[in-house]
């Protein structure tokens, strides 16, 4: 593993792939307590991002605009895996997290109130 520890369980990434594998592994473990932070600087285009469960403290920064892209597909597994979607129907693609299944009923499912 390419992160820098410290004592404090605290680790810096030197790439995106091993920071995300890391959190959902800390997810994972402890989904209850697992947080993650996102910060963006406007004023030098950078990401900070900050997972932690109160022991165990992940960072990654980047400056580079794939890895704001692979963020959010980290932040959709997290949020799928949130609200209880099973991890082999979590697909992430350009419109997020969604469960595969054809269940629910959408803005298409609703009737219109009118007068009868």
């Amino acid at each position: 593993m390419s992160a820098m520890a410290s004592a404090s369980g605290s680790a810096a990434f030197d790439t995106f792939e091993e920071f995300s594998d890391r959190c959902k592994q800390l997810y994972t473990e402890s989904p209850d307590k697992t947080r993650m932070v996102v910060k963006y600087k406007h004023s030098n285009a950078a990401i900070y991002l900050r997972c932690t469960n109160d022991r165990v403290c992940l960072k990654y920064y980047s400056d580079q605009h794939v890895d704001v892209k692979k963020y959010e597909k980290l932040n959709s597994w997290i949020m799928a895996m949130m609200i209880g979607v099973p991890e082999e129907d979590v697909v992430v693609g350009s419109a997020g997290a969604a469960p595969t299944s054809a269940g629910g009923g959408g803005a298409a499912a609703k009737k219109k109130k009118g007068k009868r």
